[in-house]
């Protein structure tokens, strides 16, 4: 709620979603095994058709699902966590998402066109540090 009332304080907003992050997001080998699933295993026969087998397979998402409760909190965790990393570089990228990360989305503000550009700038080269885009 804190975040919201202080991007309403401010001059100028800046907005992100990061809706489509989930997805760049690895699991490590370990976690990967609560991410577990069962699927038949499928073929296709010469003509085209699909033959669904008695076997069954075991997959493990290598990335973050979307759906999982923690998905919210788990990628403002990651960049808050990447903002700590560069923070001697992006310092002010670094203040704004530790401070101001709602659920999926970054919801800043400030008071003057050049400290809108700048912060913008450095969220920018933040996200292509992992090659991710907001």
């Amino acid at each position: 709620m804190a975040t919201l009332l202080r991007f309403r304080l401010s001059k100028i907003a800046i907005t992100c979603d990061g809706s489509q992050v989930f997805l760049q997001l690895i699991l490590s080998d370990e976690n990967r095994d609560v991410t577990r699933f069962l699927w038949y295993k499928t073929t296709y026969t010469p003509d085209g058709k699909l033959c669904i087998e008695d076997e069954i397979v075991n997959y493990r998402f290598t990335r973050l699902p979307l759906g999982f409760t923690s998905c919210p909190f788990l990628l403002s965790a990651a960049f808050c966590e990447l903002a700590s990393m560069y923070k001697h570089t992006y310092p002010t990228a670094n203040k704004h998402v530790k401070n101001n990360t709602y659920m999926d989305d970054f919801i800043m503000g400030t008071s003057t066109d050049n400290e809108a550009t700048i912060l913008y700038q450095e969220l920018q080269q933040l996200t292509c540090v992992v090659q991710c885009r907001y």
